[in-house]
């Protein structure tokens, strides 16, 4: 876990240090000139796993900074956060869940000033939070995992500039299998 973590700091930290092409040599309104973009939304989990319920709408934000702009399109390192709250059955344990995960991610967008694609994948640190019924009670479980993260979008400019925005992207997130263990109290 140590590793993880310390392979995150490293990427995130290359991201400053980055060199971006100059701005003033390109010929596009759209996002080859910007540094990058930062951005809040809201989101509709949908689980494989049954014993999920398809939770209520959360919520995050990103930043993401723009390490190769060319005409043709950018490519970005980012961070996002959000959170997600619902619910958890399992053969002997249920109760509510939050989530919290933490993502380094890594993107290709195209850069229109009208409409823009991207793809992309990442890593996230997930911080989850059961408080769960069980045959021996009331318990409130934590536990942290890793996840590898596959997403794809579109966005639509609403102005020439680049500045506002609004995006529909799939999120597809593999993570580590986990097990809650319920302690006898």
């Amino acid at each position: 876990m140590k590793k993880v973590l310390l392979i995150l700091i490293s990427l995130f930290t290359i991201q400053y240090n980055a060199y971006a092409q100059d701005y003033n040599t390109l010929n596009n309104l759209g996002y080859a000139q910007r540094y990058g973009m930062v951005g809040v939304y809201g989101l509709l989990p949908d689980y494989i796993d049954k014993s999920f319920k398809d939770f209520e709408a959360g919520g995050g934000a990103f930043v993401y900074y723009n390490v190769l702009n060319q005409f043709w399109g950018n490519l970005s390192l980012g961070i996002s956060s959000e959170y997600i709250a619902g619910s958890y059955r399992g053969d002997k344990l249920s109760g509510h869940m939050k989530i919290a995960p933490a993502s380094f991610n890594v993107a290709y967008m195209t850069s229109s000033d009208f409409v823009n694609i991207w793809a992309g994948m990442g890593v996230s640190y997930n911080f989850i939070n059961l408080s769960a019924s069980s045959i021996y009670g009331h318990n409130s479980l934590n536990k942290s995992i890793v996840a590898g993260d596959f997403f794809a979008g579109l966005e639509y400019l609403f102005t020439n500039n680049g500045r506002w925005g609004m995006f529909f992207e799939f999120r597809f997130t593999i993570p580590e299998k986990t097990i809650f263990k319920v302690q006898n109290i």
